[in-house]
């Protein structure tokens, strides 16, 4: 699993400058919106919420993952090979963390959008 999210995150490490603009483009958004006292203007908190909240999740995930603690070489001593297999537990753990982070976010995606749309269409 931790070479799998290690190959994703090397694959969509390009993304790490963009996540930082968009992230900082919805956090600006989203001040903005909250400070203007528009009617119009509190639609686009939703949005702009979302979009940070990705972005942080994918700048995060990227920092995380682009580089894991390889295996225990059978030459290492017992030591080093303990102190590996503690990171390697460690990132295994941030690993499901993730996984779960992700399935949180994109439920709260959904709700949130939804509760946007119905707040646009009336």
């Amino acid at each position: 699993m931790l070479e799998s999210l290690q190959k994703l995150a090397s694959r969509i490490k390009f993304l790490r400058i963009p996540a930082i603009g968009f992230g900082i483009l919805c956090l600006a958004l989203l001040v903005w919106a909250i400070l203007i006292s528009a009617k119009d203007v509190h639609n686009l908190i939703m949005p702009a919420f979302i979009g940070l909240l990705w972005a942080v999740c994918s700048y995060s995930f990227i920092g995380v993952f682009q580089s894991i603690p390889q295996k225990a070489a059978t030459q290492s001593g017992f030591r080093k090979k303990i102190v590996r297999h503690i990171l390697r537990a460690w990132y295994w753990m941030l690993g499901w963390g993730f996984i779960v982070l992700t399935l949180l976010v994109i439920a709260i995606t959904s709700k949130l959008v939804g509760i946007w749309l119905s707040n646009i269409i009336t």
